[in-house]
């Protein structure tokens, strides 16, 4: 009840900010260890503040240290939004404080359900804890390893946040994680990441503010698993078109090799947040009205459908000029999850392309 509460009040305070906007959360210790910690979020701030512009709304906890130096740096702090308990206030001299949940505990569970992306700066405990449940709810976290403390892999934090992540180069990941590193330079990292999270097409497709004009076409946008996927991918690179295969948190797993050989180039991941979005949720649902019928609308039909990656196909789909379908077609009286449980003959969709294909149509 907790967590429902936690992340509804979440979208409520995300439907304020936009849902265009990107929401990049700060974390860190209530003071600085390390050297050049204090030195990393003065250059960070700035740096981000200018490169993401409107499309981001910073949030912090309201607290002193990594939080106030990052908001008191980042612009005229027109777009920080410090998130603290009802009844508090942050004394920040830049951003704009926000109330949600009745003490800190809740306080915290709320931020840790609101951002796209979490920037760590060292921290102890309370930082590994929000990162904790961020992390497994599939956001981006960007941890200023080489400041030590929770961002280094202290006390709990998520191992796997420790990895080098698909929207970061090998170089830009020493720089977080290497002390000796000049800090203008680990601050350049940390916004090239940023932006390649923010900048992807799957984000404009699905907030409305895709400029076609913006694009090389020909374009096929596509998913990267074996057969039809990978064959028109290997064909859009034949002519000279250009390619973006859409792939959704775990969805690398299921990529064919061949694309993960030659057409990794045009590999776009797209995080949790962005594949839940209610556009595409008004989307799925409405969907979901014409191919699961009867007795298949069962609670979990949701999860069923869930694992055949159909929301991403919303990204292929929402702007094409044309469709092309390679699939598999349900018998009539075969079910719509799997194409082999018998259902009524009434229950087999009009429109019967079966799997995730199905659901792009």
């Amino acid at each position: 009840a907790a967590a429902a509460a936690a992340a509804a009040a979440a979208h409520r305070l995300r439907k304020e900010f936009g849902q265009a906007a990107c929401i990049i959360c700060v974390l860190g210790g209530t003071e600085f260890h390390a050297a050049d910690s204090e030195a990393l979020v003065k250059a960070i701030a700035p740096e981000l503040d200018a490169a993401m512009g409107p499309k981001a709304k910073f949030v912090t906890g309201g607290m002193v240290g990594v939080q106030q130096t990052f908001a008191e740096h980042c612009g005229d702090g027109s777009r920080v939004w410090n998130l603290l308990p009802v009844g508090q206030s942050s004394s920040y001299a830049r951003g704009t404080d926000i109330n949600a949940g009745a003490d800190l505990e809740e306080r915290k569970a709320i931020f840790a359900e609101i951002g796209d992306i979490y920037i760590t700066v060292e921290g102890g405990p309370g930082v590994s804890e929000e990162v904790g449940t961020a992390y497994a709810r599939g956001v981006a976290v960007v941890p200023l390893i080489r400041t030590g403390g929770a961002s280094s892999g202290l006390f709990n934090f998520p191992s796997e946040a420790l990895q080098k992540p698909c929207f970061s180069t090998e170089e830009q990941w020493a720089l977080l994680a290497n002390a000796d590193a000049a800090v203008d330079e680990s601050a350049k990292a940390v916004v090239a990441m940023v932006q390649k999270l923010t900048s992807g097409l799957a984000k404009q497709i699905v907030c409305g503010t895709l400029n076609r004009d913006s694009l090389e076409l020909p374009m096929l946008l596509s998913g990267a698993c074996a057969g039809a996927d990978e064959t028109f991918g290997e064909m859009a690179i034949e002519h000279g078109h250009q390619l973006v295969h859409f792939l959704g948190p775990g969805d690398e797993e299921w990529a064919s090799e061949k694309a993960k050989e030659t057409q990794r180039h045009g590999f776009e991941h797209v995080l949790k947040p962005l594949i839940e979005h209610d556009k595409i949720s008004e989307a799925f649902e409405k969907a979901g009205y014409s191919r699961v019928l009867g007795n298949q609308r069962t609670n979990d039909w949701r999860d069923k459908v869930a694992e055949m990656a159909s929301r991403r196909n919303f990204l292929q789909v929402r702007y094409a000029d044309a469709v092309y379908v390679v699939g598999w077609r349900l018998e009539k009286g075969k079910d719509q999850f799997t194409g082999r449980a018998d259902v009524c003959p009434r229950e087999t969709p009009i429109l019967d392309v079966g799997g995730g294909t199905g659901w792009a149509c």
